[in-house]
């Protein structure tokens, strides 16, 4: 069953979601074992930078994948900077 997600803005302003309006952005990280790729975007959902580094799985350790995965981020961010 397909459902819609609903967009960070149409949440409920329970008290477990309000704080939500000070969040200006997001991050998605999707670590495995063959890569790590890391998407930085806006709160209105317009993505801002995409970066991608090596394996972060924690199989391989848990040093390598802190380590591919702030690279991936550094990367989503710098490329959140270059120009359009």
């Amino acid at each position: 069953m397909n459902r819609p997600t609903p967009k960070l803005a149409q949440l409920d302003a329970s008290p477990a979601t309000a704080s939500l309006d000070r969040v200006r952005y997001l991050v998605g990280v999707d670590g495995g074992g063959t890569g790590t790729r890391v998407r930085l975007s806006e709160r209105s959902g317009r993505i801002m930078g995409h970066g991608e580094s090596g394996p972060s799985a924690l199989g391989q350790g848990v040093e390598q994948a802190w380590r591919r995965w702030i690279l991936a981020r550094w990367r989503s961010v710098w490329a959140s900077r270059a120009p359009t």
